[in-house]
């Protein structure tokens, strides 16, 4: 049964793979960038699968599915907190390929908190001591922006993904198309060194549309330094 389902997942990776070269071909007509981009990006893809493929029958996981609509591009980011039953989402952000916000939502963990990870979260009790928000209401959230053809990109997005317990298999992580070597880059030395761009620099905590933004735009940027393309 665990071979079939895993011939399953395989068949079904085809026309996702298929989706990500028009997709961009369709964007970036040059065939040049496609070639470099898409050698990346078949990196983050593979990667993500695999992940996928353990997690799908997972109790309370959801995967992403099938819309009338044309697919687009979403950037993610997530923070998350301690709590009696491990690392849990507490806030999701969603954004379009123009850095428009589309999905802001605080989330109120299954669990009692332990510790609010402020120094990363950039959340306090405060902030969430009112919000109703479940998992299951930022699943629904977000599974009502994001197709299965949909892009996702965002960074070390597994860490993301887990903690919204959706599982997706078209995504670009930064932390794999800009990868250094032996260890991940982190997103803020990135958007400094590509984009000139300080983020991740305030004690209060991270920003999650302020990340989503960025790991979006060094996408841009990986695109913009093959050739000269307007975006």
């Amino acid at each position: 049964k665990g071979e079939r389902e895993r011939e399953k997942k395989h068949r079904e990776v085809l026309p996702s793979c298929r989706f990500t070269v028009n997709f961009f071909f369709s964007i970036y007509p040059s065939s040049s960038v496609i070639l470099s981009v898409f050698l990346s990006f078949s990196l983050c893809l593979s990667l993500s699968l695999s992940v996928c493929q353990s997690l799908s029958l997972s109790p309370g996981y959801r995967h992403t599915k099938k819309k009338n609509f044309a697919p687009s591009v979403w950037a993610i980011d997530c923070e998350m907190c301690y709590t009696a039953g491990g690392v849990e989402l507490i806030r999701v952000t969603v954004v379009n390929f123009m850095g428009e916000k589309a999905l802001d939502m605080l989330v109120r963990p299954d669990h009692r908190i332990l510790d609010y990870n402020t120094r990363f979260s950039g959340l306090t009790r405060k902030d969430l001591i009112e919000v109703q928000n479940t998992l299951e209401d930022a699943q629904k959230s977000v599974l009502r922006i994001v197709s299965e053809d949909c892009y996702i990109i965002g960074h070390s997005l597994e860490s993301d993904l887990h903690a919204l317990k959706i599982t997706h298999g078209n995504v670009v992580d930064t932390s794999i198309l800009y990868f250094g070597g032996e260890f991940k880059r982190g997103l803020a030395t990135l958007s400094a060194e590509y984009l000139g761009r300080i983020i991740q620099s305030e004690d209060s905590g991270h920003d999650s549309t302020e990340d989503a933004i960025a790991a979006l735009d060094l996408v841009k940027h990986k695109l913009k330094e093959k050739e000269n393309i307007k975006l």
